[in-house]
């Protein structure tokens, strides 16, 4: 039978040891690679998340969006088409210009 301390166990302890170290630094590479990854959805994700508070705010002040809708109503109802329409567009024009934007402001912060 093999003592604690033998030549054989100390080895499997270096050897485990050594690995432990390697799967650390390979877990820490892999999660700086995975936060790099990540940076892509933080638009996204943080639009997404302007979106969802919009969305509470009009789940938790209803009168309010029924008196703004209101009023527009009376107000020009003509608006009500207009309006959506121009935004229509000017997000069709944006889309189309956001590369372009997006390349000069890459040249421009250099």
């Amino acid at each position: 039978m093999t003592s604690p301390a033998s030549p054989i166990h100390e080895s499997t302890r270096d050897r485990l040891a050594r690995r432990r170290v390697e799967l650390t630094a390979q877990s820490a590479q892999l999660r700086g690679e995975l936060a790099r990854q990540s940076e892509v959805l933080a638009t996204p994700l943080a639009i997404a998340d302007g979106v969802r508070l919009a969305g509470l705010w009009v789940r938790d002040h209803p009168l309010v969006v029924v008196v703004a809708v209101s009023v527009l109503v009376i107000w020009r109802p003509r608006r009500l088409v207009t309006w959506p329409a121009r935004a229509w567009t000017a997000w069709r024009w944006w889309s189309r210009l956001r590369p372009t934007v997006s390349r000069m402001m890459i040249v421009l912060r250099g």
